[in-house]
């Protein structure tokens, strides 16, 4: 009998430690998965909070400034924030130009083909920085040009103004008031003049642009913002 009342304890004991092992197996496991939880809901609140930075360009007309600040901001972030290793693919943009922007045909314009805007799909990684680059050489280009002159705005006004109501001689000396190398030939200040007026108005053109917001893709894993499609429209 007594060994029968050993016998029953021991049992006992060993399924009391049984149902303590299994509470904390049972309680550990609560915490990891609530940890991984937790986790979870930080990483989409992040993926949320990043992917506002894309999202504002997700609308049904947009124009052609907004295209080029989606382009910036997308190149920068493939730049510095984008990671393969931690799962943050970098962001591919397509933008589809129907209509090409090119500088008007002059004796200069050979020299300009970095400036012209193609139609077509833009969806190469190079493609699109090769299209930000000709935004960048025109914004060079011009802030290069308006170094040459105390105020090319001016200057402008001034050639539509007096090119046909002054004498030659006249009108080069009015020009030349606002160069700053006062040596510069009459030609090569309205050879420039036009070079200013065709970048300004290439640039200006597509800013005016209407675009569409053809979808946003997101990245099954990190869930954070992969493709943006654009694609020029007619206004209505």
């Amino acid at each position: 009998m007594e060994n029968a009342s050993k016998a029953l304890m021991m049992a006992g004991g060993i399924l009391l430690s049984l149902m303590i092992i299994g509470l904390v197996v049972f309680a550990f496991g609560k915490i990891n998965e609530s940890r991984e939880q937790s986790q979870r809901d930080a990483d989409t609140a992040q993926a949320l909070e990043y992917n506002k930075r894309f999202e504002q360009y997700n609308k049904k007309i947009l124009y052609g400034s907004d295209i080029i600040s989606a382009i910036n901001r997308v190149e920068d972030y493939n730049a510095i924030e984008a990671d393969e290793d931690s799962g943050f693919k970098p962001i591919t943009i397509e933008i589809n130009i129907i209509n090409q922007i090119a500088l008007v045909d002059r004796n200069w314009d050979s020299n300009y083909k970095d400036y012209t805007i193609t139609s077509g799909l833009h969806k190469d990684p190079n493609d699109v920085t090769a299209l930000k680059r000709i935004f960048n050489n025109i914004d060079r280009k011009t802030e290069e040009l308006e170094g040459q002159y105390t105020n090319i705005g001016k200057l402008i006004n001034l050639q539509n103004q007096y090119k046909y109501q002054l004498s030659s001689s006249n009108y080069e000396a009015k020009l030349k008031e606002y160069s700053i190398d006062k040596s510069k030939r009459l030609v090569d200040i309205e050879n420039e003049i036009e070079v200013y007026k065709a970048l300004s108005s290439t640039l200006s053109s597509f800013r005016a642009k209407f675009f569409s917001c053809e979808g946003i893709e997101y990245d099954n894993n990190s869930r954070r913002v992969s493709v943006m499609k654009f694609k020029e429209v007619n206004p209505d």
